[in-house]
């Protein structure tokens, strides 16, 4: 009884602490945009500084990027900014400006990822929940209604043109981006990765794959998803040549996707060649997303995962090895 009421308490704490703080939060932002519309002083907004990999650091730019096409400002990228997070093999420096005729006056300087907040309870499988300790983290002055309505044609037209590329042929082949990496050992609650059954569906639209994955340790369900195909062939990528799968997805026509990832949605974001997207319904709606593909002319096709997950989630990491090969909706 002791123990519980202790953990009652803590619980409550966060909660009360998270509450606060995240109220703190929205209202410096919202003083911040208040003070950007009503004073009409050009801003210049400045990264802080890099987050996660690949697919996450080209989500920092466009929503960046986002920011001064909504406030009439600017941004800019240098070599040396692109070179510390080993960008500098996919990109080339560049600078937008919205308001060319008008000097910036004001700085905003955020890591420009997170543009929603955790949520307090576990009502919804497309954002992270808080856990204790964890602050409030949003740090944008835009919202992801904004963000899904804008980013493609912003990304088409203003960091496509920055792209190193080397392919300069589409290829017709579908192209699976296949993550592996830090999922192999499946302990990710959020970083859901698709069943066995999302290829089975994929295989009855294309006879061949190419599988783009990273060395090592391979996805559990690699073997079984090469058996789907007529044909196949894999390409192993590692981290530090991660432009060169980059190349790979930006040449696809048609690109599937493996579970929640920002790096195949980045390249569906900046490619010139994409027509066809295949998912799950398995992402989550505060990353790149196949929602922010929607206005385009790409066509996407989500593959409803009902339950799926919930399942996931509530296992062990253990038990999703199972889940993985097992998960079938008409099994529910």
């Amino acid at each position: 009884m002791f123990s519980y009421c202790v953990n009652l308490r803590r619980r409550l704490y966060w909660h009360f602490y998270q509450v606060v703080e995240t109220a703190k939060v929205n209202l410096r932002l919202s003083f911040l945009r208040v003070l950007l519309l009503s004073t009409r002083r050009k801003p210049r907004f400045l990264l802080s500084g890099w987050y996660g990999r690949t697919g996450n650091n080209l989500q920092q730019l466009l929503v960046a990027l986002l920011h001064a096409k909504c406030y009439s400002g600017i941004f800019s990228v240098t070599s040396e900014q692109l070179a510390a997070a080993g960008l500098d093999d996919l990109l080339h420096p560049f600078c937008v400006d919205f308001s060319p005729d008008r000097d910036p006056k004001i700085d905003f300087t955020s890591n420009f990822f997170h543009y929603t907040e955790n949520l307090f309870f576990h009502s919804s499988l497309k954002r992270m929940w808080f856990l204790e300790g964890t602050p409030p983290r949003r740090e944008c002055l835009i919202g992801k209604a904004y963000i899904e309505k804008n980013i493609f044609c912003l990304a088409q037209k203003h960091l496509a043109p920055s792209l190193i590329s080397r392919l300069a042929n589409s290829s017709p082949q579908l192209v699976l981006c296949l993550r592996a990496g830090e999922l192999r050992n499946l302990t990710f609650d959020f970083y859901v990765t698709n069943p066995l059954y999302f290829y089975k569906i994929l295989s009855g639209m294309y006879d061949s794959v190419l599988i783009v994955t990273e060395p090592g340790d391979q996805h559990f369900l690699l073997p079984s998803i090469c058996q789907f195909f007529a044909s196949h062939k894999i390409v192993h990528v590692d981290y530090g040549s991660r432009h060169h799968a980059f190349e790979i997805l930006t040449s696809a026509t048609s690109l599937a996707t493996s579970g929640v990832s920002t790096f195949p949605l980045s390249a569906a974001l900046l490619s010139r060649n994409l027509r066809h997207l295949v998912c799950s319904s398995c992402f989550m709606d505060e990353h790149l997303n196949p929602m922010m593909l929607s206005s385009s002319n790409v066509k996407v096709d989500i593959v409803d995962l009902p339950g799926y997950e919930s399942l996931w989630r509530k296992s062990s990491p253990s038990d999703r090895v199972d889940l993985l090969f097992d998960y079938h909706p008409g099994l529910l």
